[in-house]
């Protein structure tokens, strides 16, 4: 079955209990609608709420659409939140219009709730955007809390979103600022925001989709270029690409390339990303290649490594075992597939991976050194010895 996009829209911009009021939240609340809405978004009228949001229809609707029993796995569902955050102890709450900044607990919706609908939610496919301004008020004095930190605290907590697929926007909002665009029709991030998922230049992929991580940068770049102490911040936990939008008219094509796509071109920008360590965006541009060549051994090997530094180690054996199963004869992805299995603690398995490795090619340094790595931890020392010993007479001749 093929997935549906569904939404749920939040934009508070009346408050009845000391808050600042936000009139701009209602617009960015219509401007989220209208972009959704025309990429092909389902968004219930149960499920936009905005201008005046009562606390109890708040929390019963956030409720009931993260454990919509229509939804399935594979169903991408996007949460967005516009107001203010309310900082609480060791929580924050998203603000409702009867929240009161003192006691936010009784009308509020606390980021710790939120992670757990996250986290509850069949759908493997959760984006939340959360663009949170705060009041200049005093009443808000508890210290410089900003979106940045609050999304870091949701997303630390629980295992969820380190599940395939689930990713957090946030704007940086510092206490006492809440940025508006020039205009002053939307806070400076949605607009961006709407703007990308339009199909704004930057925001579109090789392939002419919108995902997480293209949205992610190019509101960044967007909202840092007016507004260099506002810094919005993406956190994708996920081992695939979230499309969510397409514009295949945007699909930029190159000659010499498989399916319009310069693959070479890809796996250099891929190789530079892993190198400097951005490691979710390298993962991406190896997801692109193998959509293009799914028979790409070097793009799952190289998927597989780019997950390891995720600590997704699980899914990176899985992508050895893929490019085994189209090449059994690279001693490159068994070595790589040893090296997983030993961080594992898995000795016997990485063992065998090395042995393979070296059947292959016996002249690999690197395959002779961890073999004696992990015969040491396997209690077995003069074989670990003997392996130090070739490894020593072949020098460094290691996998490139």
């Amino acid at each position: 079955m093929a997935e549906k996009k569904k939404a749920m829209i939040i934009a508070v911009s009346k408050y009845d209990k000391g808050l600042q009021a936000l009139d701009f939240c209602e617009n960015d609340g219509k401007g989220m609608y209208d972009v959704l809405t025309s990429r092909g978004y389902e968004i219930d009228q149960k499920n936009f709420l905005t201008g005046h949001v009562d606390g109890i229809q708040m929390t019963d609707s956030i409720l009931d659409f993260f454990n919509d029993h229509t939804t399935k796995s594979n169903d991408v569902v996007l949460f967005y939140y516009s107001g203010h955050g309310v900082p609480d102890r060791n929580t924050v709450y998203l603000a409702s219009s009867d929240t009161d900044p003192n006691f936010p607990t009784k009308r509020g919706f606390s980021f710790e709730e939120l992670n757990h609908m996250m986290n509850g939610c069949i759908s493997t496919k959760v984006v939340t955007i959360l663009d949170s301004c705060y009041s200049g008020s005093a009443k808000l004095g508890k210290g410089p809390a900003d979106t940045a930190v609050l999304a870091t605290q949701l997303i630390s907590k629980g295992g969820g979103v380190q599940e395939e697929g689930k990713c957090i926007l946030a704007a940086s909002q510092s206490y006492q600022e809440a940025y508006g665009t020039r205009e002053g029709e939307h806070s400076v991030f949605t607009h961006y925001l709407i703007k990308g998922l339009e199909g704004d230049e930057g925001a579109v992929d090789i392939r002419g989709n919108i995902t997480p991580d293209t949205l992610g940068r190019y509101v960044y770049d967007k909202v840092t270029s007016i507004y260099p102490n506002q810094k919005p911040i993406r956190k994708l936990e996920a081992s695939g690409d979230i499309i969510l939008a397409n514009f295949p008219e945007k699909a930029r094509e190159s000659s010499g390339g498989q399916g319009g796509l310069d693959i070479s071109s890809v796996f250099k920008e891929a190789s530079t990303l892993f190198m400097i360590g951005e490691y979710t965006k390298a993962l991406s541009q190896y997801n692109t290649i193998l959509q293009i060549d799914p028979q790409n051994t070097q793009a799952w090997n190289n998927k597989g490594k780019t997950l390891e530094k995720l600590i997704m180690y699980d899914e990176a054996i899985g992508c050895f075992n893929r490019a085994i199963e189209i090449n059994s004869d690279d001693h490159i992805v068994w070595y790589n597939k040893g090296n997983v299995l030993a961080r594992l603690m898995r000795f016997d398995d990485a063992l065998r991976c090395y042995n393979t490795a070296i059947q292959i090619n016996p002249n690999d340094q690197s395959c002779w050194k961890n073999k004696a790595y992990v015969l040491s931890k396997l209690g077995r020392g003069a074989e670990a010895k003997q392996c130090l010993d070739t490894a020593t007479s072949l020098g460094n001749k290691s996998p490139v």
